[in-house]
């Protein structure tokens, strides 16, 4: 996602951005270290590449989090200071897939249809069903053949529980006429 690495040259400055930041300058610690996090996602040879002194996650107030909550302990013996309580911990966030379907509509729906666009189109259908093919496609995403498909199924078997209520209202109000 990032590309190949292409340096600017001068612009306004016969100085480059690298000449300008001191060899002992901490900001190359921690540049050092978000190379190695792009390249190794799972850190194992992070602290290989830093030998210098530990580097605080957070430029100001990373002493008082640490005195108050204690150090994280996922960065433990690597060059980074990290406070916990700082990084969220994704494991408790993420709902069970029983709990998100009761509260998701349109997880639900993709558990119903699988994971297809047409399930996203119908959840915006029973959000709005006014909505046209053209406009549901673009808020979906969806192609507008998948949108104009999925309006007409949403018709006939949405529709259809509508007439019917409509359709009693109507054989009634004849009937009152006759």
């Amino acid at each position: 996602m990032r590309g190949t690495e292409t340096k600017q040259g001068t612009m306004l400055s016969l100085l480059s951005p690298e000449q300008r930041v001191p060899q002992k300058h901490p900001l190359r610690a921690v540049k050092a270290l978000a190379e190695a996090a792009l390249k190794d996602r799972r850190f194992a040879r992070l602290g290989a590449l830093y030998a210098g002194p530990r580097v605080n996650l957070q430029a100001v107030g990373a002493a008082f989090h640490i005195r108050k909550h204690g150090e994280d302990p996922r960065f433990s013996g690597s060059p980074l200071r990290v406070p916990a309580n700082v990084l969220r911990d994704r494991a408790a966030d993420v709902l069970s897939p029983r709990e998100l379907a009761l509260r998701h509509r349109a997880y639900r729906s993709r558990l119903r249809m699988g994971p297809t666009y047409r399930a996203d189109v119908w959840v915006a259908l029973e959000a709005a069903p006014h909505l046209s093919a053209a406009d549901l496609a673009r808020r979906t995403y969806a192609s507008f053949a998948t949108a104009w498909q999925a309006e007409q199924d949403f018709e006939i078997l949405e529709g259809s529980r509508r007439k019917k209520g409509r359709g009693t209202r109507s054989t009634s109000n004849r009937s009152a006429e006759r």
